[in-house]
């Protein structure tokens, strides 16, 4: 609620804490399950001018939302970018960037890709707290 009433002032929604404010907004909508909500508040970023870390904050949340989603091939193109640009990110947003990827090639059949990022996640962060959290990686691990 807080963050569309900050979007709802012409002053907020027009500079960068705007921008901020919708990618908070995205966020707490994917906590909420609200993926409609998500897809919503994405589309007004995709035409904006983001900076560095604006655009890992929006590949995180794209990717958890396109996970929702079943997006595979979408979560897949530009894989070799996005690993590259979770690397950038602190480190729990960072695992759980290339264990959405990581799925995302296990869905895609590239058991390459998830075995690299799969291992790369595992150097970062305990897979299974990683899996409390967002329970659709739990596959990634499963014996």
């Amino acid at each position: 609620m807080l963050c569309r009433a900050l979007l709802a002032q012409r002053r907020v929604a027009t500079q960068g804490l705007g921008r901020s404010t919708q990618l908070m907004l995205a966020d707490s909508l994917l906590e909420l399950d609200d993926v409609p909500g998500v897809g919503r508040s994405l589309s007004n970023l995709y035409t904006q001018r983001l900076s560095l870390g604006e655009a890992l904050s929006l590949m995180l949340v794209q990717l958890d939302y396109e996970s929702r989603l079943g997006a595979w091939q979408a979560m897949m193109q530009g894989v070799s970018t996005k690993a590259t640009l979770a690397e950038l990110m602190p480190t729990t947003k960072s695992a759980r960037a290339q264990a959405f990827l990581a799925l995302a090639a296990r869905n895609t059949g590239r058991t390459d890709w998830e075995s690299w990022l799969r291992r790369r996640v595992e150097l970062l962060v305990d897979p299974q707290e990683l899996c409390v959290r967002r329970p659709v990686l739990q596959p990634l691990w499963m014996a």
